[in-house]
Parts: C-alpha cells; structure tokens; sequence
C-alpha cells in the first residue's frame, strides 16, 4: 500500500509516525499547514482504498 504514495506523502507520514503536529511537519518540509492537511487527506485515501481504485479522484471534502 505505501508504494501508492509519493515521495513527499512519504516524507509527512514519516514525521507523523514521529508524533509530530500538523505545524512542525510544516515547518520540517518548508511547506504551508493547508499544505500538510492535503497530503494527509491523499494519505488516508489512497491508504483506505483498494487498488482497482486507485483511478478515482480525492474527495474535496477530504482535503479541507
């Protein structure tokens, strides 16, 4: 399942898998917070789906 993420999906779940908040992953990849709530919200998706999914797009909802 994580070869359906991307090298920078990557790099945020890791420093999830570190405790660390939603504002220090930011602040670690030089990105915005808006920013690390949508490769989270593409993580999560990709993660709860099957792999005959993998064509849909990401909800809108998901990415707020």
């Amino acid at each position: 399942p994580l070869s359906r993420l991307t090298e920078r999906e990557l790099e945020v779940l890791a420093l999830v898998a570190e405790g660390k908040s939603n504002k220090e992953i930011a602040h670690a990849l030089y990105i915005t917070i808006h920013t690390v709530k949508a490769h989270l919200g593409r993580i999560f998706f990709k993660l709860a789906k099957k792999p005959s999914e993998s064509s849909l797009s990401v909800p809108d909802s998901l990415l707020e």
